[in-house]
């Protein structure tokens, strides 16, 4: 692959084409040594994120079983970006206990969750531009006709950060929960809350057919 330097000019910032193409091509190749099997079907939003719409969806095979979850569209060379946080520039992802079903948008179990995952990513990358999201840190944001949705954010772990052009990115994990649960983080802490999901079997997944841990 053509080296970075012979089309990035780092101090000028300035990018161009054949740079950006290599940039994504390597990130694309990264991830999946990164987060295990990629699915190769991808849930391609019909309304762009840059333009407003939802985030593209990419699914892998992790090693804790179910569906891995992950964004591609926050890490990049040029453009709006969300604000870095302990791991550097990041990606989303989540998981789910249900396995990979090529369904259609909404349908049965899986169909649903990732749904659900798509508008919890989109909202939460559009919050990234905003304020910097930590590992242990909890969210809420408003659902138009719905619910809240109820957040908290870890690392990925047992997944080191991975590099792209020599630079390092990370992975912020987000983990769907109940309001009590959330509110139990931000009173008693979210390693405890952590630590309570681990011991039910329920971490690192977003499912919500379950009881409340707390």
């Amino acid at each position: 692959m053509k080296l970075f330097k012979s089309l990035f000019n780092r101090e000028q910032k300035i990018w161009n084409a054949e740079a950006i193409d290599l940039f994504f091509e390597e990130k694309n190749k990264v991830m999946p040594t990164v987060l295990g099997e990629q699915v190769p079907s991808v849930g391609h939003a019909i309304v762009g994120f840059d333009v407003g719409g939802q985030v593209d969806m990419y699914y892998y095979i992790p090693k804790e079983g179910g569906t891995l979850f992950a964004t591609q569209e926050l890490i990049r060379p040029t453009g709006e970006k969300s604000i870095r946080n302990e791991k550097g520039y990041y990606e989303l992802v989540a998981l789910t206990k249900e396995a990979y079903q090529d369904v259609k948008i909404g349908e049965g179990p899986f169909g649903e969750i990732e749904r659900r995952m798509c508008g919890i990513f989109t909202g939460v990358a559009r919050f990234s531009y905003q304020a910097k999201l930590e590992p242990l840190e909890t969210c809420e944001f408003p659902v138009e006709g719905e619910e809240s949705r109820c957040l908290i954010f870890d690392s990925y772990e047992g997944h080191s950060d991975f590099k792209i052009d020599g630079e390092s990115y990370g992975l912020l994990l987000v983990i769907e929960v109940f309001r009590e649960e959330m509110e139990y983080a931000r009173t008693k802490g979210t390693r405890k809350l952590i630590e309570l999901l681990k011991e039910k079997g329920h971490y690192p997944f977003s499912d919500l057919n379950r009881e409340a841990v707390v």
